[in-house]
């Protein structure tokens, strides 16, 4: 076809040489997608929002050590004396 709107079949081009490409979202038809400004502004919103402190309480027969952590650490879950978990064997006080 000639003078039409279609490539020759033997066209070619490197990729830099095309001209009026879309250099944001919407110029790619994208326009429901979130924008870099909009996630910064997002994550900065919620640093109010993070857990500081968490502590554990258990109930008769365990033990916790190091409760509560504040920013950072691990609390230990022990038995008490005299507890364990059920088992075959015969338990003991």
């Amino acid at each position: 076809m000639t003078g039409g709107l279609y490539a020759q079949k033997d066209h070619t081009h490197v990729f830099n040489s095309l001209t009026g490409l879309p250099n944001t979202l919407d110029g790619y038809g994208i326009i429901d997608a979130y924008t870099k400004t909009e996630i910064d502004n997002l994550i900065s919103s919620t640093s109010g929002f993070w857990v500081k402190a968490v502590g554990l309480e258990v109930p008769t027969g365990f033990t916790v050590s190091n409760s509560p952590i504040i920013y950072e650490g691990n609390i230990k879950l022990s038995f008490d004396s005299g507890y364990s978990l059920p088992s075959n064997s015969k338990q003991y006080n």
